[in-house]
């Protein structure tokens, strides 16, 4: 037997994961499968896993409806499926790295980055790529903390789909992630003209991980709620603190260090009640330069988690240019080592841009402070901002009842892929059923002994032969009987003839019967005959 290529490629911990995993429920999915599940609207990845079952119900080892079902659960965000899906297509083709990919995205989804990232990086050495697998391995390569080969996959997943919204607003991230502030806000720029909350969220947290907090601050009051610009505002002002992987997680999962920041409830409905506030020692923003110029971008080290320290002071960092890639009018900024792009709106290609000023005198390192205090988690607050607020669309009710709707329609798929499973699970039933009884008809036969020991059986039938002409020519079989086995000769092709042989041997003195076996009963030749 092949053997499986999870157990050759998968750590130890994935492993167990995997086989925690049952077989993948019913959710929804597609017919022709695109180039990747991330371009899967939610209805058309329920229509994609919908028709792939059906392929399975009928085909369990069909590779292209594992890998088309696998997909659809990774966009219906159902990562365990897919992990069923894709270790079963792994077992049949373990050299496949689409099937890699897959695996490596649904690890991801389960936060089990450095697992997710091996199988990510393996499908790419595969051969194999497409926008899902860029755009999820540049996820992975940030919150790993490798953002130069973050940044290299969001670009490679933009030429597949220049206009992901997504993709684009992650390597403004990575960029300001790696102090590269300018191509952050360049590349982001092209969302925020068109009032991307989203992007405005990034943008705030952009500029306060590099140390522009007050700008950080200002931006969440003008784009949230009162409520929700307080109670960010305590992670804004701590952003600067954390390390790269940390600043990845914080904006792309909604994750924060513990001790940086307490999370107290506010009442239901009420605003959060007055806490007591220290100020926070924050970076001071960049030196005033020219409109046209550039600030150099600055690192700031991360702090113990359990009692956060004061950023130590700023180091000028050289900064690389980017030159400006457009496709479908979405502008991106792909750093290149040769000049140094303008901060804010792109300038007319005529225009030169300037020298950039000096870079800033060192900060003197401020005191400590305490935890700040926020009314809810991280995560909870990036979750509310992804939703548009009823001012700016009317309709919101109408994505309630299209949240409802796909939710009705996951559990009806669910519900039909499990009867699907359940007649095919009696489909099979019935055919081996069918065989086994096909292997075993009812047949007539003359029994002539009994005995627990086969060998013994067989011995006794070479006596027999020799005392009655009858059984000449005559094969011998065995046949449970209770807690002992038949001895019989035949078959016979009808009663008649068992009955002749069986008057031969009772007219010579033996105790022989007629004996007809069930249909799927089983009867055994004896060795020997």
């Amino acid at each position: 037997m092949r053997p499986v290529s999870l157990t050759r490629h998968l750590p130890f911990a994935a492993l167990a994961l995997l086989g925690a995993i049952a077989q993948p429920c019913g959710a929804l999915a597609q017919t022709a499968a695109p180039s990747s599940q991330l371009q899967l609207q939610p209805t058309d990845a329920g229509t994609a896993l919908a028709t792939a079952m059906t392929r399975l119900a009928a085909s369990p080892r069909d590779v292209d409806a594992l890998i088309r079902a696998g997909e659809a659960s990774l966009e219906l965000e159902d990562p365990r499926s897919a992990l069923g899906f894709f270790g079963r297509a792994d077992d049949v083709t373990p050299d496949n790295g689409r099937v890699k990919a897959g695996l490596g995205r649904a690890m991801l989804q389960l936060d089990q980055v450095g697992d997710g990232l091996r199988l990510m990086e393996l499908a790419g050495n595969l051969g194999y790529s497409d926008f899902g697998l860029l755009a999820d391995r540049g996820l992975a390569r940030d919150l790993a903390a490798n953002q130069a080969g973050a940044q290299a996959d969001y670009i490679a997943a933009l030429r597949f789909n220049p206009n992901d919204q997504k993709v684009i607003r992650r390597l403004a991230v990575s960029y300001g992630i790696a102090g590269q502030v300018d191509l952050a806000e360049k590349t982001i720029q092209p969302l925020l003209y068109k009032s991307d909350r989203a992007a405005w969220r990034d943008k705030a947290f952009i500029l306060a991980m590099n140390g522009r907090t007050s700008e950080a601050v200002g931006i969440s009051g003008k784009v949230m709620p009162t409520q929700l610009a307080t109670a960010i505002k305590p992670y804004l002002e701590r952003m600067a603190m954390l390390n790269p992987a940390q600043r990845a997680a914080a904006v792309h999962l909604g994750r924060f260090p513990p001790g940086l920041v307490n999370v107290q409830m506010a009442s239901n409905g009420a605003s959060p009640p007055p806490q007591e506030r220290v100020s926070q020692a924050s970076p001071p923003p960049p030196m005033p330069v020219p409109e046209e110029a550039t600030p150099p971008a600055r690192t700031v080290a991360s702090a113990p988690q359990a009692r956060p320290a004061p950023p130590p002071a700023a180091k000028p960092a050289p900064a690389s240019a980017a030159p400006q890639a457009r496709a479908s009018g979405t502008q991106v900024a792909i750093a290149s080592p040769a000049s140094r792009p303008v901060q804010g709106p792109p300038a007319p290609p005529q225009e030169a841009q300037r020298a950039v000023s000096p870079p800033p005198a060192p900060v003197p390192p401020r005191p400590a402070t305490r935890p700040g205090t926020s009314t809810r988690t991280l995560a909870d607050i990036m979750a509310e901002i992804e939703v548009p607020q009823s001012e700016l669309r009317p309709t919101a009710a109408v994505d309630l009842n299209d949240l409802a709707a796909l939710k009705a329609a996951k559990k009806k798929a669910e519900a039909l892929a499990a009867k699907k499973k359940a007649e095919a699970e009696a489909k099979a039933k019935a055919d081996a059923e069918k065989k086994r009884l096909a292997a075993n008809p009812a047949r007539y036969w003359v029994q002539i002994g009994t005995g627990k020991n086969k060998s013994a059986l067989a011995f006794t039938l070479k006596r027999m032969k020799k005392e009655h002409d009858a059984l000449g020519g005559k094969d011998g079989w065995s046949a449970s009987w209770g807690a002992t086995n038949r001895l019989i000769v035949g078959p016979f092709k009808n009663l008649d003839k068992a009955k002749a042989v069986e008057a031969d041997l009772k007219k010579a003195g033996s105790d022989a019967f007629v004996w007809r076996s069930d249909a799927g009963e089983e009867v055994e030749a004896l060795g020997g005959n």
